[in-house]
C-alpha cells in the first residue's frame, strides 16, 4: 500500500521538477527523498516513476498514473480502517 508521505513525495517532485527542490519544500534531505522514491519504485516491481535523464525531472507514464492509483489505495485503506474502528467500538 502507498503511504500519504510517498504520495506527497511523488507529487512534490513532479511539481518542482527536481528532487533537490522537492526535498527542500518537504523538509527532508535529498538523499532521503531519493531513497524513498527508489524504495517505492522497487515496491512497484521496479517500475520507474520519474525520468531522471531529463531536466527538469519528468514523470514516466507509470508516474503519471501513480497519483490516481495512490489516491484510490489510500482511500481504500481509510475505508478499511474506518470499518475496523466501527467494529471495534
Amino acid at each position: 500500500m502507498f503511504s500519504r508521505r510517498e504520495y506527497e513525495y511523488v507529487m512534490e517532485i513532479a511539481k518542482e521538477g527536481s528532487f533537490s527542490k522537492a526535498a527542500q519544500k518537504l523538509y527532508v534531505s535529498q538523499p532521503a527523498l531519493s531513497g524513498a522514491i527508489k524504495k517505492l519504485e522497487k515496491d512497484l516491481y521496479g517500475i520507474p516513476l520519474f525520468d531522471r535523464a531529463v531536466t527538469p525531472v519528468a514523470l514516466t507514464p507509470a508516474g503519471e498514473d501513480f497519483p490516481e492509483q495512490a489516491t484510490n489505495r489510500i482511500r481504500q485503506g481509510s475505508i478499511t480502517l474506518s470499518r475496523r474502528e466501527r467494529f471495534m467500538s
